[in-house]
């Protein structure tokens, strides 16, 4: 087996041209035709190259034909009257053709009308080598007698200073693979070196075939482990099925028996590096890298692993089969993936999916998120892979797929680059759209129509990725404070970690957020909007505005209650002046608009609104009493005969003031008459004015005293006197009787005063005085006449009290005043016998007695007296 094959060619290329290169213009006969519509302008020559020892110039040509309008058109260049084109590719008219080689040797150039083969333009050429050397030494080492470990040394002159080092593999000369002039074990294909100096020379340098194909080792891959599940680590059980038989190896590439690579065990965190070697007799080595993340705590709550992704080419499709190792089996048994291209759905750890995938030559990137564990996700490559665009008219089709990052975005793209086959190729597009390059485009699949030059058309199928749903905030609000507004953000949709950025006016919080983990920011409610603002990874970006309840003043109520039993409750409602002015108050009980201040009001709710800008503020006040006692003023009437009454106040805490005709009072209690209206005036200690009319009624007592003709002193009374300590007559020197009403005597009451009492308890005493006047001398005379038949027997004058000392002169007439009868100079209370003057004088029925007596004290007295006489 040759380890390498390998073509050197030299190609010197000056950047910049120190010699004049002159061409001959203009019109050539060729076949007696003078093709005079075609056009030529100066080519540019962009370098010289040097290859299997022939010079040649890369010039690019424009050409263009003044008659022909066809946009088919087209022309071929021939060398020195060749009939082969300088190249397979013809060119349309009106463009710049590629870099084509020409010798520096040739004298002329023949331009050809593709439509026409016997117009035929000439044009001199007077082409000049350039002086340009560029010497270089290959070196291929093979590492024993494995053809997959090979090592190519490229050394140059010590007078060329390199400007560029490219390697390209397998003809694609779009991606470099390597830039140093070493190339340590290459993976097995054909390579071609750039070189290029600071002068400008280039050389190239072929590797048809380099090393050949290594057996398979699988790729470097990472694996957690927690050494708290207290299980050894089993490096064989991480290895892709595919592998080819090797041997693990640690850091220090000292071997590791197969049993020990079964049961590793560590004390502590750390990383550990291991590598597994495959070999077989006719494949060169493989190395995979394995990293090994030893830690502690939180065993595999976030731990995700990849495993065989492959890829499979089906005509121009793709598809990467691969799964994610990871999850406890309990709980954690699942987990969400987003694909560049926007798939999002739910997988189940440790079984195979299959993608297919539009992104090539770039890294593929997929958002990993546990669904039992939203706060655990990652960002894993799923690797590099190419293109699988080969057409069946024999042109390949690479292309470059730009991904929309954030949804519903229109900047993705499709790039193209045709090559092999035969152009020229034109690009139509599902979309109505023409050439290889599409750009602003919304995610979706698009269909590239391609036509190569013979007419051979083959359709590609490309899909522009992008999210297949929007990223969204979780809002939350708390509007209950006076002045200030909580916010609560979280994300409601969307994987992995958010920058998210709350303002309102020129406040403002900045904080980190993933899916189930949210956070609450305060911001004083200086407007009614707030923007929240989440930013992806990506750059997407979600804005929310938030309309906040307007942060309506709060009015100032000023209530005064009712008070002292009043309907004088009152209310006023103060908000600033400015606010004032747009603002308009209304009251439910009442009619109109305006009434900030409000008197004289009963009990109960009053009911208002103030509006103004977008606020419209309801409220209520509740119109209570203050708790009011009026003052209390207390009667005492203990002694029911004196006509005084005790006006008082028992709770002197209820009172600062009382009066009574403008009079204040200076005691807590007064002595007023009964049976008389008072009017009191009081102010209590809640500046309450009261006005207390009272008027105590006692009924006298004594309703008469009478001195009765039987000689007796007689008292009727208002009351009942019986539950009295005690009542009746006496005079200043000696009680008369008690307890009694009347009072008599057997003999004449004596002029006097005589008072009658009663007495309630010991100091409750009354009475009242009755002056008796008695006559000088109080005679009833003649007591008895008896007649006897038809003459008087004897008459009587009685002296009862004693008040006699004798009958001076005694008289009885008729009522004519014919005297009857005289006597004198007798006794009182004697039985004398009464002679008339003649014996036959009968007495008449009507007589009148006239008796002068001598009292005891010596005074005379005289009296009358009409007598009727019944027989």
């Amino acid at each position: 087996m040759h380890p390498m094959v390998k073509t050197v060619t030299i190609i010197f290329r000056p950047l910049f041209f120190s010699l004049l290169l002159l061409f001959a213009i203009g019109p050539a006969m060729v076949n007696g035709q003078d093709c005079s519509d075609i056009i030529f302008y100066t080519p540019s020559i962009n370098s010289e190259v040097i290859q299997n020892g022939v010079v040649y110039k890369r010039i690019q040509f424009h050409i263009s034909h003044a008659s022909n309008t066809d946009p088919n058109a087209f022309y071929f260049l021939l060398v020195d009257g060749a009939v082969e084109d300088i190249n397979t590719n013809d060119y349309p008219y009106g463009s710049r053709t590629p870099g084509i080689l020409v010798p520096v040797d040739a004298d002329t150039i023949y331009i050809q009308d593709g439509s026409d083969l016997s117009c035929r333009k000439q044009v001199i050429l007077n082409l000049e080598a350039d002086k340009c050397s560029f010497n270089t030494h290959v070196n291929s080492i093979l590492n024993g007698s494995d053809c997959s470990d090979v090592t190519i040394e490229i050394s140059v002159g010590d007078t060329i200073e390199l400007d560029t080092i490219a390697w390209y593999k397998d003809g694609d000369e779009s991606v470099v693979v390597h830039d140093e002039l070493i190339y340590v074990r290459p993976e097995p294909g054909s390579y071609k070196l750039l070189l290029s100096d600071t002068a400008g020379c280039e050389a190239i340098i072929d590797f048809p075939t380099v090393a050949c194909p290594h057996s398979n080792a699988g790729d470097d891959f990472p694996i957690a482990h927690c050494i708290d599940e207290g299980l050894p680590l089993n490096l064989w059980e991480h290895l892709a099925s595919t592998v080819d038989l090797g041997q693990f190896y640690d850091n220090n590439f000292n071997s590791i028996d197969s049993i020990d690579a079964r049961q590793i065990n560590y004390g502590s965190n750390g990383i550990h590096t291991y590598y597994y070697i495959s070999q077989t007799p006719s494949l060169g080595r493989d190395t995979a890298e394995i990293t090994v993340d030893a830690y502690t705590g939180r065993c595999r709550s976030c731990v995700f692993e990849l495993a065989n992704p492959v890829m499979t080419c089906v005509a121009d499709s793709q598809y990467i089969d691969f799964e994610i190792r990871g999850g406890d089996g309990i709980m954690d048994t699942a987990y969400q993936v987003v694909f560049p291209d926007g798939l999002d759905t739910v997988l189940k750890y440790n079984e195979t999916f299959r993608y297919f995938n539009t992104l090539y030559d770039a890294p593929l990137l997929i958002q990993l998120q546990s669904v039992a564990r939203t706060s655990c996700d990652s960002t894993m490559n799923l690797g590099i892979f190419p293109s699988c665009n080969i057409s069946k008219c024999g042109f390949e089709v690479f292309s470059a797929v730009d991904t929309n990052l954030c949804f519903d975005g229109n900047e993705g793209g499709i790039g193209l680059t045709i090559s092999k086959g035969t152009g020229p190729f034109t690009v139509d597009w599902s979309t109505g759209d023409s050439g290889e390059v599409l750009q602003h485009l919304a995610s979706g699949d698009y269909e590239a129509y391609i036509t190569d030059g013979v007419g051979c058309i083959d359709t590609f199928e490309f899909r522009v990725g992008g999210p297949s749903q929007a990223n969204e905030l979780k809002i939350l609000l708390d509007e209950s404070s006076q002045d200030s507004v909580s916010i609560t953000i979280g994300v409601q949709q969307g994987m992995g970690t958010f920058d998210i950025l709350a303002q309102l006016d020129l406040q403002s919080a900045n904080f980190t957020a993933t899916r189930g983990i949210d956070q609450t920011v305060t911001f004083e409610q200086t407007k009614d909007t707030a923007l929240v603002s989440m930013t992806d990874i990506n750059g997407c970006v979600v804005d929310t505005t938030i309309i906040l309840t307007p942060n309506c003043i709060t009015p100032i109520i000023q209530q005064t209650n009712l008070t002292c039993g009043f309907e004088n409750g009152s209310i006023q409602i103060e908000v600033p002046d400015d606010i004032m002015l747009r603002s308009t108050i209304t009251w439910d009980d009442i009619s109109g608009n305006g009434y900030w201040d409000r008197s004289d009001l009963a009990l109960g709710d009053y009911h208002y609104t103030i509006d103004y800008d977008r606020c419209s503020i309801p409220g209520t006040v509740s119109m209570a009493e203050d708790i009011y006692t009026p003052v209390n003023i207390s009667i005492f009437n203990n002694c029911e005969l004196d006509g005084i009454v005790t006006y008082y106040v028992a709770d002197s805490a209820q009172l600062i003031n009382w009066m009574i005709d403008d009079e204040i009072l200076p005691y807590f209690s007064i002595d007023l008459p009964t049976n008389q209206a008072f009017e009191f005036i009081t102010e209590s200690t809640e500046g309450c004015l009261d006005t207390v009319n009272l008027n105590t009624s006692e009924e006298e007592w004594l309703k008469k005293l009478a001195y009765r003709t039987d000689n007796t002193l007689e008292a009727t009374l208002n009351i009942d006197p019986m539950g009295y300590l005690n009542f009746g007559w006496r005079t200043d020197d000696e009680m008369l009787c008690s307890a009694c009403l009347e009072y008599g005597s057997t003999e004449i009451i004596q002029s006097g005063v005589y008072k009658y009492f009663v007495e309630q308890y010991p100091g409750c005493y009354a009475d009242t005085s009755l002056s008796l006047r008695q006559d000088n001398q109080y005679f009833e005379m003649p007591n008895v006449i008896t007649p006897e038949g038809i003459q008087n027997n004897f008459v009587q004058i009685f002296d009862p009290y004693k008040q006699m000392a004798s009958i001076m002169e005694f008289n009885v007439f008729d009522r004519y005043g014919n005297l009857l009868f005289f006597k004198n100079d007798f006794m009182p209370n004697s039985e004398d016998q009464l002679n008339w003057p003649a014996s036959y004088t009968e007495l008449p029925d009507i007589i009148v007695c006239v008796a002068k007596i001598k009292c005891v004290n010596d005074d005379e007295v005289t009296l009358t007296q009409s007598v009727l006489v019944l027989r």
